[in-house]
């Protein structure tokens, strides 16, 4: 019979609001604990024994960088004079930050220097994967496995299904302020008489928000009740890899009106509708028009679909890849 696998996660998980990495975290942490303890186990103390070295972007916390000394400090464990037990190293990826903020970042630096060292890399989505080819990775000791929420939280309790009468509520979620996120379009979005828009999270000042209704960002506990409102999702965001609001809001049972670019179309090309190339009055109209039309398809489908968003599909992946990369299986 096998131990318990021991899995340090190298970042400080909050209960506040701060983007999609720390929403996916505390989520997979809540699912070993409450799912899968008798096969894993979670440890706290970067200083005590532990199987799995398990990292995530370019953050170990809020606002601080990954320290590239730290994690070879892990891999100088291997050294048998040093410590019998060995971790592996794991890392959670996201995309490059060159393709998303159209700029270098230190943020690309810290990450790729990270991946240097990875025993195994989960890429969030082919976006992600691409994005850091593109910088020179040409391992092979990878594997896409795309997000997954907590749907014990995210789910259709209390859901009211559009009844094709009046306006639709359309929502959108962003922690970050990018002008990359697509503040224009959403705000655009809410000049059409056909809409009422809705906003959680940071709203950038240098857009008007028009007709808007702008609420700060909000703790997950708060922000499901924002989607089983809502009707549709939009997602405006320019080459987001893999966005965890989208699958919240699907999980929610909302489709969703996303940009055509990033690892987004991978998760929503089949639960909703691309945004047209030009956005205008008349093209956000046209818009508009076919997600009422097919909305009851979308809404269907996702409702039949649920578990493909679930936290329990994506973290059973993730765990299956601990255990061979602990065991030298992969």
């Amino acid at each position: 019979m096998k131990n318990k696998i021991k899995v340090y996660i190298h970042y400080n998980i909050t209960d506040q609001p701060w983007g999609g990495g720390n929403s996916f975290l505390k989520s997979f942490k809540k699912y070993i604990v409450d799912e899968r303890n008798n096969d894993f186990a979670i440890v706290d103390n970067i200083k005590d024994e532990y199987d799995v070295f398990f990292m995530n972007g370019g953050h170990k916390d809020q606002g601080v960088y990954l320290d590239i000394k730290e994690i070879k400090k892990v891999k100088r464990k291997r050294g048998f004079f040093l410590k019998k037990h060995v971790p592996k190293i794991i890392y959670r990826l996201d995309g490059a930050r060159y393709k998303y903020n159209k700029e270098k970042s230190i943020m690309d630096k810290i990450q790729y220097d990270a991946l240097q060292l990875a025993d195994y890399t989960i890429f969030q989505s082919k976006e992600c994967l691409d994005s850091f080819q593109a910088l020179g990775y040409n391992g092979n000791n990878y594997t896409i496995i795309h997000n997954g929420v907590n749907q014990d939280l995210f789910n259709l309790k209390n859901k009211k299904r559009w009844n094709k009468q009046g306006t639709l509520n359309i929502l959108s979620c962003n922690w970050s302020s990018n002008l990359h996120k697509g503040f224009k379009t959403i705000s655009e979005f809410s000049l059409c008489e056909k809409v009422t828009s809705y906003f959680v999270g940071r709203w950038n000042n240098d857009i008007a928000a028009n007709h808007v209704k702008v609420t700060p960002p909000l703790t997950q506990d708060q922000l499901v009740q924002h989607y089983l409102q809502a009707d549709v999702f939009l997602h405006a965001a320019k080459n987001d890899p893999c966005p965890n609001v989208v699958l919240e809001a699907m999980s929610c049972g909302l489709p969703v009106i996303y940009h055509n670019s990033g690892g987004t179309p991978d998760i929503a090309g089949n639960y909703g509708i691309k945004l047209p190339e030009v956005i205008n009055s008349d093209t956000i109209k046209m818009c508009i028009d076919e997600i009422m039309e097919k909305y009851d398809f979308f809404y269907e489908k996702i409702v039949s679909e649920r578990e493909a968003f679930s936290i329990k599909k994506a973290a059973e992946r993730y765990l299956d890849i601990f255990t061979k990369v602990v065991y030298n299986e992969i």
